[in-house]
């Protein structure tokens, strides 16, 4: 035995000049040492590594946010435009139905003025019953109702409760 209380094969790792003492924490924290790479972060650069990790990821959602920006306004374009072309289609097929109904009253025996004057008075009852329904559809929109409970009418309330 040596006079540290060792056995005389046995050399102390912190004089042994091939031993990395980088490798160890504990010889790490030493004043003026950098420390190495298995040391364990301190907190100033847990908050760097978990601020970099926040700025990445909100990055990364910047980026996916703005791709779907574009293709949302491209697919916008695209839907303007079939709702166009499918409005276009539908008065033409519209039209169509209607110039096959009246010479269809044509080959019944109907001169093509009756037709066409049936064809007219078939459209405009269907405004008259549009624009009854639509008005009654637009009274319900006022509250009248609600005002009167809540003792406000700011125009006449209608005198029947529907």
């Amino acid at each position: 035995m040596s006079r540290g209380g060792r056995a005389s094969g046995v050399r102390d790792p912190a004089l042994d000049p091939a031993v990395d003492l980088t490798a160890d924490p504990a010889v790490d924290s030493g004043p003026g040492r950098e420390p190495g790479p298995e040391a364990e972060p301190g907190p100033v650069d847990a908050l760097r590594q978990r601020w970099q990790a926040e700025t990445d990821r909100w990055a990364t959602v910047a980026r996916i946010a703005l791709t779907e920006i574009r293709l949302a306004g491209g697919s916008a374009l695209v839907l303007i435009g079939l709702a166009a072309a499918a409005t276009v289609l539908v008065m033409v097929c519209w039209l169509l139905l209607m110039a096959l109904l009246t010479l269809g009253l044509v080959a019944l025996g109907l001169g093509a003025a009756a037709a066409l004057a049936t064809v007219l008075g078939a459209h405009l009852l269907a405004i008259v019953t549009i624009a009854v329904l639509a008005r009654r559809c637009i009274a319900d929109l006022r509250f009248d109702h609600t005002r009167r409970a809540l003792g406000r009418t700011d125009g006449p309330l209608p005198a029947e409760d529907r």
